[in-house]
């Protein structure tokens, strides 16, 4: 599902205006990027836990030749538990 597949979808179903779901939408990931910056999880029940890592400096191979990858932070994404009974189903 791409962003104007949600856009279209959460308009219809909010009876929103395009532009108003456009700018709920852009309000909502916004909100998320902010928390996930300052290092803050980001738990959506009954959807996802989002949580900040940060990874260790380690070694990797490529063509039999060691490859330095440098320590960083991420996120990790973690489906909760009623989603993935729904997917199961």
């Amino acid at each position: 599902m791409t962003k104007n597949e949600i856009i279209s979808e959460v308009a219809s179903t909010t009876n929103l205006t395009r532009s108003q779901a456009i700018k709920a939408y852009d309000a909502i990931f916004k909100s998320i990027q902010k928390s996930l910056i300052k290092g803050e999880s980001v738990s959506l029940r009954g959807f996802a836990t989002i949580k900040v890592v940060k990874t260790k400096e380690r070694i990797s191979y490529l063509h039999g030749k060691q490859v330095p990858i440098p320590a960083c932070t991420t996120a990790r994404l973690k489906l909760s538990m009623e989603l993935k009974k729904q997917m199961n189903q």
